[in-house]
C-alpha cells in the first residue's frame, strides 16, 4: 500500500476511535538488521466496545539506520468487526 493510501485508511479509522489507537507493546526480539515488535491494543470506540487485536511488526534497517522495509501481520477478523459493522 502507497503511504497516501494508508494514510486515508488510518484517518478513516481514526474517526471511530475515541482516543485514538492504545498499544501495549509485549516484546521485541532484535535479529542484525531486523526487528520484530510484538504489541497489542484494547482502544475504546466512539460508538461504543473495543477494538482489541494483537500485532506483530516486522522491521528492515539500512546501515543508516532508517526503515527500508515495514510488515505488519494481525488478525484482520476484530478489525473488520470494529470498523466494518
Amino acid at each position: 500500500m502507497e503511504p497516501a493510501g494508508l494514510a486515508a485508511l488510518l484517518d478513516g479509522a481514526s474517526s471511530l476511535l475515541q482516543d485514538g489507537i492504545r498499544f501495549a507493546h509485549e516484546g521485541v526480539l532484535v535479529d542484525g538488521n531486523r526487528v520484530v515488535v510484538m504489541t497489542a491494543c484494547d482502544s475504546p470506540l466512539a460508538k461504543g466496545g473495543s477494538y482489541v487485536n494483537q500485532f506483530c511488526f516486522v522491521m528492515t534497517f539500512d546501515d543508516a539506520g532508517k526503515i527500508t522495509e515495514l510488515r505488519e501481520y494481525t488478525d484482520s477478523g476484530p478489525a473488520i468487526a470494529a470498523f466494518h459493522s
